[in-house]
């Protein structure tokens, strides 16, 4: 109330393996024979203009089967003038939009879209 931080020495407790999930669970997932997941189906431009909203898909599995748990699905990269990649969005920034979905509901092949 003092508008302090709340300091304690007690880690909440880990909860994880009692979480329970009401979805099915992943059956398969599958690229098509000579693709592999992370294969880029659909390019960017290759410049944008201020304003543009860059679209990119994947092949993909289903995020479910791992849930990146202290990582992220998906980081927007620019290549800097020196030819090094540097990280300048994350699936948690307001301005990305994270898509999975398959083909066809039965289908083992998926895609992800990022924008």
């Amino acid at each position: 109330l003092s508008g302090q931080p709340a300091v304690s020495s007690v880690a909440p407790p880990d909860l994880l393996l009692q979480q329970i999930s009401l979805l099915g669970p992943v059956v398969v997932d599958a690229a098509p024979r000579g693709a592999a997941f992370g294969d880029v189906m659909l390019q960017p431009l290759p410049a944008y203009s201020p304003g543009q909203q860059v679209e990119v898909v994947f092949r993909s599995g289903c995020p479910r089967n791992n849930l990146r748990r202290g990582g992220t699905f998906l980081a927007v990269q620019v290549m800097e003038p020196d030819g090094a990649w540097s990280d300048v969005a994350w699936d948690g920034d307001w301005a990305t939009h994270f898509h999975w979905g398959r083909h066809w509901k039965l289908s083992a092949q998926s895609f992800a879209i990022v924008r």
